[in-house]
């Protein structure tokens, strides 16, 4: 602090008389030059009290509270405080440069967070829904019905073996399962619950849903996806279980438990003694090996339902490969294919038929969907 050299008064850098006593002032004793501007620091910021809400812990170190300055060759610039890192919390923020920017940062993680999951909404809510693995069919033609050679006599609803064209589509390449069943009916598409039988949900074919209900779930899911789903033509159902094949299954003209979901309880001919084999319920979706085309579980675990109306034989049958829903049988009845876990392998050949009243529900029935192609 500089003072006048004969009244004492204190004076300012750069004053040359004393406002006091009117002396003109000599400096001494100092340099020519202003001091610099850090020669001084400013007083460290006042610690946590009435007038200072923001709690801060007794052991915080000083230095971190410290200012930092302009160049000292320039003018002071106002004070910027560094804001002190709390390991635990703000471990995220460590190289904030200033509190307003950590408190952006804070902010900005959870409405990108937020946005994600908008964005991404649609996948967690409905996991199978746009994902759902259809299989392409190719176009083709194929003999459905009865083959000739197949060692076990056919049942007349299976005859006559006819030629059949059918266009191209996609189909599920496993049974609709609980999970997305579920999911319908938390969308209140599906009316009603059904029961899993104390065997689990999940990832085992939805069972316990009558032909009606199954046309429920294709309307919702069409709505919520955006795409035409339904369930698979009767003649869409044999040529994809088929697969190329002419044989009673499409594994050949024998099938065994290690290659579908049946009860081995009673000998197919030509196949061996049976094995008494029989797991008594579904097993979940993909448990098996995959047919030639790519697709599971078309023979065994549940039976399928089908667009089809029942018909007692092919006689004057579509040869387009459309569903067959005039001149019916019984017009209440609707036809099942695939035979299930409860059936013997006799039920599991690729041209086996059944049937049931379009609301019956059973612990033996499922579905899968079909999705026509754009023309």
């Amino acid at each position: 602090m500089l003072a006048c050299k004969y009244c004492k008064a204190p004076l300012g850098w750069a004053t040359r008389y004393c406002p006091f006593c009117g002396e003109q002032q000599t400096v001494v004793g100092v340099s020519a030059q202003p001091p610099s501007p850090v020669a001084e620091p400013l007083p460290l910021p006042p610690q946590a009290g009435p007038a200072d809400p923001i709690e801060r812990p007794r052991d915080e170190d000083p230095a971190q509270r410290m200012p930092t300055f302009a160049a000292a060759t320039g003018p002071v610039a106002e004070p910027e405080f560094v804001e002190p890192v709390d390991e635990e919390t703000d471990a995220l923020f460590w190289d904030a440069p200033a509190p307003r920017a950590a408190a952006r940062r804070r902010w900005l993680w959870p409405v990108l967070f937020g946005l994600g999951l908008l964005g991404l909404g649609g996948w967690y809510q409905y996991p199978n829904l746009e994902f759902r693995p259809m299989v392409p069919i190719p176009a083709g033609s194929f003999s459905m019905g009865c083959q000739p050679g197949e060692k076990r006599k056919c049942d007349y609803w299976e005859k006559p073996a006819h030629r059949v064209r059918v266009a191209a589509f996609e189909l599920g390449r496993q049974e609709v399962t609980f999970d997305e069943w579920d999911t319908c009916v938390a969308e209140r598409g599906c009316g009603q619950k059904p029961d899993d039988a104390g065997w689990g949900r999940g990832k085992r074919p939805v069972i316990n849903v009558s032909w009606d209900d199954a046309q429920q779930y294709v309307t919702w899911l069409s709505h919520k996806t955006g795409k035409a789903y339904r369930l698979p033509t009767e003649a869409e159902w044999e040529y994809v279980a088929r697969a190329g094949t002419v044989t009673a299954f499409s594994t050949g003209n024998c099938i065994s438990t290690s290659q579908a979901n049946y009860n081995d309880n009673v000998a197919y001919p030509g196949c061996g003694a049976k094995t008494g084999v029989s797991l008594g319920k579904s097993q979940p979706v993909g448990s098996y090996r995959a047919n030639p085309w790519g697709l599971r579980d078309l023979q065994g675990n549940v039976w399928e339902w089908v667009q089809d109306c029942w018909h007692a034989s092919y006689t004057s049958a579509p040869a387009d490969g459309s569903s067959w829903r005039n001149a019916c049988s019984d017009g209440r009845r609707r036809v099942l294919r695939g035979g299930s876990w409860y059936d013997d392998a006799q039920n599991q050949r690729s041209a086996n038929r059944s049937r049931a009243f379009s609301t019956d529900r059973a612990a033996s029935v499922g579905f899968r969907v079909a999705r026509s192609l754009a023309r």
